[in-house]
C-alpha cells in the first residue's frame, strides 16, 4: 500500500515515519545515516532517494511517498499507533 514516508532528525537521533489513512508507524534510530539506510533495506527508498535524502542539508526531514505493507514494518521493529488529528 502505497504511504507518506517522513525521514527526520531529533535531538537524539532520527525517526522514520509512515502515513497512511489515520494510521502511523513509526521507528527511532541513533543517527540519520541509519534511518537512511534501514529505509534502504526495507526497499522504502531507492537508491537515487538515499542519496538525495543523504544530500539534504542537517535539520530538513525528507518527505516521499513509498510503497510497505503493515506486516513487513512490524517485523522491521516499527510500531503502529492511530495518528494524531491536526
Amino acid at each position: 500500500m502505497e504511504m507518506q514516508l517522513i525521514i527526520a532528525d531529533n535531538e537524539t537521533g532520527a525517526t522514520t515515519t509512515l502515513l497512511r489513512n489515520g494510521l502511523e508507524w513509526s521507528k527511532e534510530y541513533t543517527s540519520w545515516q541509519q534511518a537512511l539506510d534501514d529505509a534502504l533495506s526495507l526497499n522504502l527508498l531507492t537508491s537515487d532517494l538515499h542519496h538525495e535524502a543523504e544530500s539534504l542539508p542537517p535539520a530538513f526531514p525528507y518527505y516521499g511517498l513509498t510503497q510497505a505493507k503493515s506486516r513487513q514494518l512490524a517485523a522491521a521493529g516499527f510500531t503502529h499507533h492511530h495518528a494524531l488529528a491536526a
